[in-house]
């Protein structure tokens, strides 16, 4: 993907951090309605974090420490993140998290019921 805008650390008071490159602003505003398209017909997905993040999963009443290889997305909304190319985790933010400290609270929630 060409990118066809640049984003500046300092910038003058009261200016965008934001610049178009070579003042093409025609492709910018095309690029950006093609992405509210997707958007508005339900086809832009943000993901949670990249391939390759470590996360951790609660299997049984154990965390363990996975490489996230594949992301799946449900109509409601729901992760289902994936490890090993074929060992499926289990949804983000209820088997799954992306902090070992979120999965230890999850657990400990789990054991007091």
């Amino acid at each position: 993907m060409e990118r066809l805008t640049e984003r500046y650390d300092i910038t003058p008071d009261g200016e965008s951090d934001v610049w178009v490159k070579q003042h093409d602003y025609i492709s910018a505003a095309r690029k950006l309605c093609d992405y509210e398209d997707l958007e508005e017909q339900g086809l832009l997905v943000r993901l949670p974090c990249p391939i390759g993040t470590t996360v951790w999963d609660i299997c049984g009443m154990d965390i363990r420490e996975n490489v996230l290889s594949g992301i799946e997305c449900g109509k409601d909304g729901k992760q289902f993140l994936w490890a090993n190319h074929d060992e499926w985790l289990g949804e983000l933010n209820d088997l799954v998290f992306l902090t070992r400290e979120e999965a230890e609270k999850k657990l400990e929630e789990m054991k007091n019921g």
